[in-house]
């Protein structure tokens, strides 16, 4: 695929770097597959065209080194642009963990690489650092700190969500629109469920990720249909009124690095939009492993890393109850997501065995997600 192609890519460097040379390696993407290239400027030798997971160390700071990364097919400029404008204002509030987008070569302001077929491509400086799957106290305690930070910055940030970005989902709603954009998208996931609990995924796609996803679709149905009432509670209940503003919306464990004890990166910051800080710390908390049982919640596991966030960013009452439900309405619907994808739309990851993966910690988690929103629910009655 061009998007994919690293020659491709060295033309797409000459929009930021001109003739400047660039050795490119290309990366492996997401879960949402966008293509990405690390590439390194005034490098000496031919680009590498290999797919890696990684690079090699940071040659020096006089050979910079950056990331050109596409956004996920049929996101529009306006919403790429906003993102921008939002990540220039956090480095104006002196947010060092994020990188801003580089600007094209003779475009005044324009950082944002529209293609004709519509692809959408930016260009940000290298963050080195690595995530960490199960940080030390003082690790979580300081990324914690770091996000407070971003979403006080953020809280001041008035540029509107571009409402053409929204295309009536909730996912990406904006801020005036009622509800919690979090709240709802879990109701959206726990009311399909109920509406196709055995079926409705489509033709199992071939392949040993079909088989695989699909039988453990059957184990995560048999939870769903036992515990069924606690699905239709979630999908009946109103959500507390919390405070809506940017935020980052998928920062978890491999999005935050760290050097030491520091944070050195908050990364990938594309699926940002208006929602409660909640959602952010619920997604980055409930990623992280815990020496605590599976299950926890949130609150107790990582009761220092929110006490930290808060000598910050103080939360509201309600947007600390939130946290929990949050996290535990994730793990229902990012299996729904998951199953959805693999099964029903047929998407191929450019890494099945991750993507497993991440389904089996979600799995892992099923049981008692939905015991926690039962608890959270029969609390706010």
């Amino acid at each position: 695929m061009e998007d994919h192609d690293p020659g491709k890519a060295a033309e797409r460097c000459r929009r930021w770097f001109g003739g400047r040379a660039c050795r490119i390696t290309s990366l492996p993407g997401g879960s949402s597959g966008s293509p990405v290239f690390a590439i390194d400027v005034d490098a000496v030798g031919p680009a590498s065209v290999r797919l890696c997971d990684s690079v090699a160390p940071h040659p020096s700071p006089c050979q910079p080194r950056f990331v050109l990364k596409a956004f996920a097919l049929g996101w529009s400029p306006e919403r790429a642009r906003w993102l921008h404008r939002l990540i220039n204002w956090l480095e104006e509030e002196q947010i060092t963990v994020v990188a801003g987008p580089e600007r094209l070569v003779g475009s005044g302001e324009q950082t944002i690489l529209e293609e004709a077929d519509g692809r959408l491509w930016e260009m940000v400086a290298w963050r080195g650092g690595s995530p960490l799957a199960a940080p030390r106290e003082t690790q979580a305690a300081r990324a914690m700190e770091e996000l407070a930070r971003v979403h006080r910055a953020a809280a001041r940030f008035c540029d509107p969500f571009p409402a053409a970005a929204a295309s009536g989902s909730p996912a990406a709603a904006a801020s005036g629109s009622p509800g919690i954009p979090a709240f709802l998208r879990r109701q959206a996931a726990a009311r399909r469920l109920l509406d196709a609990p055995q079926g409705g995924w489509g033709t199992r796609p071939p392949g040993w990720l079909g088989e695989e996803v699909a039988r453990r679709r059957e184990v995560a149905a048999a939870v769903w249909n036992r515990k069924r009432a606690v699905l239709q509670r979630l999908v009946a209940a109103t959500p507390p009124r919390v405070r809506l503003q940017p935020v980052l919306r998928d920062v978890w464990s491999d999005h935050v690095l760290f050097e030491g004890d520091a944070v050195s990166g908050l990364i990938d910051l594309h699926a940002a939009g208006i929602d409660t800080p909640a959602t952010d710390l619920a997604r980055l908390l409930g990623s992280w492993r815990h020496n605590g049982a599976v299950g926890e919640p949130l609150g107790r596991c990582w009761a220092d890393a929110i006490a930290a966030y808060e000598s910050v960013s103080p939360l509201e009452p309600a947007e600390r109850r939130l946290i929990d439900l949050l996290d535990a309405g994730g793990v229902i619907g990012g299996l729904e997501q998951w199953f959805r994808w693999i099964l029903e739309e047929k998407i191929e990851f450019s890494s099945p065995v991750a993507a497993l993966k991440r389904i089996d910690v979600l799995l892992e988690k099923l049981d008692f997600a939905l015991d926690r929103t039962s608890r959270w629910l029969s609390d706010t009655d």
